[in-house]
């Protein structure tokens, strides 16, 4: 319990590195709203996953969220749909075809920005394979890493779980 608290403090310190646009809600882009959403969804996840056997799971839960939140809206605004597709596509192929730590690597010449993501573990979710995957972005010099979770479905498609 002591060490997913750890964990939950040490992602609410990279949040707090983080410097937050100061766009409104009506001012941002489709690509920033995704990201809050996203960083909502991952967040939530990942605090729930960490503090599970806590009597205040839900709101551990709920500051994973909230942090999640003003992380992918960061990230939102800052990456392009370029970006956004490269990293995605590197996520598919890393998932369907990399071994264990092995990285695909993707890097937009136009932005700058780049990244990686690798397997860190391969399991079965019933008749699912899922794979566990870290993922590092590289946006203006600043490392952003996200773990996740991702299963495939029965159209061979990767669903983050």
């Amino acid at each position: 319990m002591k060490l997913r608290i750890f964990f939950l403090f040490s992602f609410c310190g990279l949040l707090s590195a983080c410097t937050l646009t100061s766009t409104t809600p009506s001012e941002q882009g489709p690509k920033q709203a995704l990201g809050t959403v996203t960083g909502m969804v991952l967040g939530g996840k990942i605090a729930n996953d960490l503090t599970e056997d806590s009597s205040k799971n839900n709101l551990w839960t709920l500051a994973g969220v909230t942090l999640g939140a003003f992380l992918g809206n960061e990230i939102g605004a800052s990456m392009d749909k370029t970006d956004i597709l490269m990293a995605q596509n590197a996520r598919n192929f890393a998932l369907e075809n990399n071994k264990i730590n092995s990285q695909a690597a993707w890097k937009n010449p136009d932005s700058g920005n780049s990244g990686v993501i690798y397997p860190t573990k391969t399991y079965s979710l019933g008749d699912q394979p899922c794979r566990e995957f870290t993922q590092e972005i590289i946006i203006g010099g600043k490392i952003q890493t996200g773990y996740g979770k991702a299963c495939r479905t029965a159209d061979g498609s990767w669903q983050l779980q």
